[in-house]
């Protein structure tokens, strides 16, 4: 599944490809439906649903209401910060419910 590639038709019928293994994290922006997708060397602003990025992938955690973030690149979290620290040093914030997803995973 680590191998697989993200596919995503957007609501303007673009169609979004990336390896699972160059996605950061997907955040919402401030326009309604408003997402942005980080990889390493760039964001891609689209819009779309993270409810339904969430149903597609297993390796795509919900954080938080508007976060999804990729499992293999947390780096740390930091629990009592309620923050996640992603390989490229990126700090994100972790809601309670966030939390007790993270509780399951163990990673490094």
């Amino acid at each position: 599944m680590r191998d697989s590639v993200f596919t995503y038709q957007t609501r303007t019928k673009r169609v979004i490809k990336i390896a699972y293994s160059e996605i950061y994290f997907i955040e919402a922006g401030n326009l309604s439906h408003q997402l942005f997708l980080q990889i390493k060397s760039q964001t891609i602003a689209f819009y779309g649903s993270l409810a339904e990025i969430d149903k597609l992938s297993d390796c795509l955690l919900r954080i938080h209401r508007d976060t999804l973030v990729n499992q293999d690149k947390i780096s740390a979290y930091l629990k009592k910060d309620k923050q996640v620290l992603l390989d490229d040093g990126t700090v994100l914030s972790v809601s309670r419910s966030g939390a007790d997803i993270l509780k399951g995973i163990t990673k490094r």
